[in-house]
This record gives C-alpha cells, structure tokens and sequence, in this order.
C-alpha cells in the first residue's frame, strides 16, 4: 500500500514543479572603489575556470574589444609552476615578467566569493498554498593588481538587495526571481574596465582574471560593508 502512496507523492510534487512560473529579472547593482578591499600574501589564487572568473572575463571582454582576457591554464604554468599559488609568489619580480614577457598579461584581476544573505521576509508557505515575498542583498568584491609592480591598482565592491516574492495556489505558482548574481557581476565588469582604461585610455590591454579565496571588503563596525572612494591599499612586497 506505500508504494501507491508514494508515486501518488511524487507525483503531486513533479505537477506542482512543473506548474510554477519563474518570472527573472535583473535587479540595479551599483559597484564603487573600495578601500577596504585587501589582500596578503597568503592569499590563495585558484586559476581553475568557474562560474565567476567565467563570467567576468566574458563581461569584460564584451565591454571592451580590445581587452584581451587570457587562458587560465596559461597563467598557472607561468605563474605556479611549483603550486604555490599564492599572491606573494605571483607579485615576485621574476614571476610578473614570466606573465608580461611571456602573454602580455598587464593586470590580473582577483574576485572573491558572492555572498548572499536574507535580510527580511514576509508570508509563509504550506502545502499547495502561500505567499511571500523576502528581500536578499548580494554582493561581491575584487581588486586588480598591476603586474608592472605587483600591486594593487584597486579594490571594487559591488552590491545589490533584491526581491524575491511567490504564490502558489493548488498546483500552480508564480515566483519573481532576481538575478542578483548577474546583476553584480555587471556592475564590477563595468567598474573593470573603467579603472584600467583610467591608466590606459586606449590600445590593446591583457588582462588575467582570477579567484581570490576569502577576498572580501573590510566590515564597518555595524557590520554593513563600507566601501570607499580612495584606491585600495597596496600589498605588501
């Protein structure tokens, strides 16, 4: 007898999956220089391809033709050939000429990981019944490094509070989804491009784009970020 109940289960479920509607939208996400953005030397720097890295090196690369993002196995080859992948090896002279003689790379940009938190919400849900709407900010940080000295040109944060919101009623729902991911990595491409063609109004530029583990702006003492408007500190030699 649990067998039918079961399959009648997962049935109802794949019916009210397959009944509800997303509706996505891109949220506004604003990104500024922040001075709070830092790194070490023990920073660990992964040159394996993601979703993020991906992301922005294909938004950069749109926003400015003449930008060119190389591959990420090149720069692990030139820049760790020992695995130690670590911001302090790759500011070491030796290293950035292995990048600027050998690919052209003038700066590398460093992007940490998206946060995502719940900051309200309203409603609730039960079974094949609800309404709610909650409100979530995500945002992302990044800096770039110029590999003429190994140090940081700028820090960048970039943040957006999106909501999200359903209904459902028997078998159908309707639920309005952001895209706050693709909102903020907009919103950091575009802040990118602007500081490197503030040193470099025009020409060809290379560039790499990395993951940065743990790259996160400083917090305010309230606990919100608290971006700034001065270039980030440089790291140390």
């Amino acid at each position: 007898m649990m067998v039918p109940v079961r399959a009648a289960l997962l049935s109802a479920a794949l019916l009210l999956v397959a009944a509800c509607i997303p509706i996505p939208y891109k949220p506004s996400a604003t990104a500024v220089p922040d001075a709070t953005v830092s790194v070490s030397p023990d920073t660990v720097i992964s040159c394996s391809e993601d979703e993020t890295t991906e992301a922005l090196a294909q938004r950069i690369a749109s926003r400015d033709r003449e930008i060119t993002v190389v591959a990420h196995q090149d720069i692990e080859a030139l820049a760790f050939p020992d695995g130690d992948s670590t911001i302090g090896q790759l500011t070491d002279s030796e290293r950035r000429t292995r990048l600027s003689r050998d690919l052209g790379v003038a700066y590398l940009v460093l992007v940490g990981d998206v946060a995502d938190q719940e900051t309200s919400s309203h409603g609730g849900f039960i079974p094949l019944l609800g309404a709610g709407t909650w409100t979530n900010r995500t945002d992302v940080s990044a800096c770039i490094i110029d590999l003429a000295d190994g140090r940081m040109l700028t820090g960048i944060s970039a943040a957006t509070e999106a909501r999200s919101s359903g209904v459902i009623y028997g078998f159908y729902g309707v639920f309005l989804v952001p895209m706050s991911e693709s909102s903020v990595y907009d919103a950091i491409s575009d802040s990118v491009v602007a500081a490197i063609r503030a040193g470099t109004p025009a020409g060809p530029v290379t560039i790499a784009v990395a993951h940065a583990s743990g790259l996160r702006a400083a917090p305010c003492p309230d606990g919100e970020a608290c971006p700034g408007n001065a270039p980030a500190a440089a790291p140390p030699d």
